[in-house]
């Protein structure tokens, strides 16, 4: 595997329209929907051979204490955008985007300014 893409191949219709695919399955073949969508795209192989590398080391609950190895690669980034003094023990990891924006909300604001 490779850690170049072909231009030519990243957007083939024939490919891009399989089962798994609303956006290329909900209309006739004669129409283009015109939306942009990550999944239109292929994997990068560098994330490809991570996901495999992943999977090939087995898979089960994750830690309550949170991925060490992501921790150790990410104190230093935040460290260097100006977020120094983080830990393993500060640094917790959530499971999407809505939680995080709602424990945001619930962190930042008060009872009587949420209703």
């Amino acid at each position: 595997m490779t850690d170049t893409l072909n231009p030519r191949d990243t957007l083939d219709v024939t490919a891009l329209r399989h089962p798994d695919s609303l956006k290329w399955t909900q209309y006739p073949e004669d129409v283009i929907p015109m939306w942009v969508a990550d999944m239109d795209f292929p994997v990068a192989p560098p994330i490809m051979r991570a996901l495999h590398e992943r999977l090939d080391a087995g898979l089960g609950y994750a830690q309550l204490r949170g991925d060490t190895r992501l921790k150790d690669a990410l104190l230093p980034k935040l460290a260097a955008q100006g977020l120094d003094g983080l830990t393993h023990e500060n640094v917790t990891f959530l499971p999407g985007v809505v939680p995080g924006i709602y424990a945001a909300v619930h962190a930042l604001t008060t009872p009587a300014s949420r209703s």
